[in-house]
């Protein structure tokens, strides 16, 4: 009895996770759709998302600034504008309008084009950091699409 209880617990316990191996994307598809699930986070939750990706973002590029920049020779001309690894550094993203300005602006974008909720949020905070409006980040080719085609 024990014997066949266990075989039907591993059966049933087999027959789910089959069930839900195969009703999620495999190898690197993407979820559809970003900005469905952006649009039902509440506020906290999209600032601390922004938040923790503008800090991963400037960190990372510091550091690889840092290290890439390492052998470039310094120019001879005194003055830290000639600095290689400062000039890397103010070549990144520019987060400095705050999360507000970010999530605002992302949620703008899904509510107005709830055809483009495909776009991964992470390109939306690129276009954002780059200076785009939310118009012209609609009209931007976005990288993902062409993964999901």
């Amino acid at each position: 009895m024990i014997c066949q209880l266990s075989r039907r617990t591993f059966c049933l316990a087999t027959a789910v996770l089959l069930a839900v191996c195969l009703s999620t994307p495999l190898f690197g598809t993407r979820v559809c759709c970003e900005g469905d699930q952006w649009l039902r986070w509440t506020n906290e939750v999209r600032q601390t998302y922004v938040l923790a990706f503008s800090l991963g973002y400037s960190k990372g590029y510091a550091q690889g600034c840092t290290v890439g920049t390492r052998d470039v020779a310094a120019s001879l001309r005194p003055g830290l504008e000639n600095n290689p690894a400062r000039n890397c550094r103010h070549k990144g993203l520019d987060f400095s309008r705050g999360t507000d300005y970010f999530v605002k602006s992302i949620t703008d974008f899904y509510t107005h084009f709830p055809a483009d909720r495909d776009i991964y949020v992470e390109e939306l905070i690129r276009c954002f950091a780059g200076g785009l409006s939310v118009e012209e980040a609609h009209s931007q080719h976005f990288p993902s699409r062409d993964k999901a085609q």
